[in-house]
């Protein structure tokens, strides 16, 4: 854990007062100081950012979960393309989760049928695509504050997702 807060800027080796103390001395850094007054000073703590995204999201599936977990995983390691890769895949699951429950909801069976050959097989962004296209059809039927700001959300799933 001590070498994570090294690694992560949180700590440095040694004393402030004696810049050749080295270890076993420890000194938090300004950025530390910063975050561990913080209460959400995730993802430096990655038990703890896990735990509070279950909490928040009681009903994120398991598959997401755990690339969300290798992502942070990755970033504490500055391993931040990987990081970022295991991002996009825990969206795209996202997004493939949500087109599944639109196309669960549609009341209507043509609509249905239809939109299902289009993505049948496709790349994740020609089912956004086509989902969005259909969506938008529905989207008056919605409740106002919910559709303010759908379509950002949505392109920001569909950009980590690659």
């Amino acid at each position: 854990m001590v070498q994570e807060f090294i690694n992560n800027g949180l700590l440095y080796p040694g004393l402030a007062r004696n810049p050749n103390s080295g270890l076993p001395w420890l000194t938090i850094t300004e950025y530390g100081k910063e975050a561990f007054t913080q209460d959400d000073w995730l993802p430096h703590d990655p038990d703890g950012y896990i735990k509070v995204l279950k909490e928040r999201t009681p009903d994120i599936d398991d598959i997401t979960l755990t690339y969300i977990g290798e992502s942070i995983s990755a970033f504490n390691r500055h391993q931040l393309l990987s990081a970022t890769i295991t991002l996009g895949v825990a969206s795209e699951n996202l997004m493939l989760l949500l087109i599944e429950s639109y196309l669960k909801w549609l009341p209507d069976p043509s609509r249905k049928t239809a939109l299902e050959k289009k993505i049948k097989d496709r790349y994740i962004y020609i089912q956004y695509k086509e989902f969005k296209t259909e969506f938008e059809k529905d989207i008056k039927n919605i409740q106002k504050d919910l559709r303010a700001d759908w379509e950002p959300i949505l392109r920001v799933y569909l950009i980590l997702s690659g």
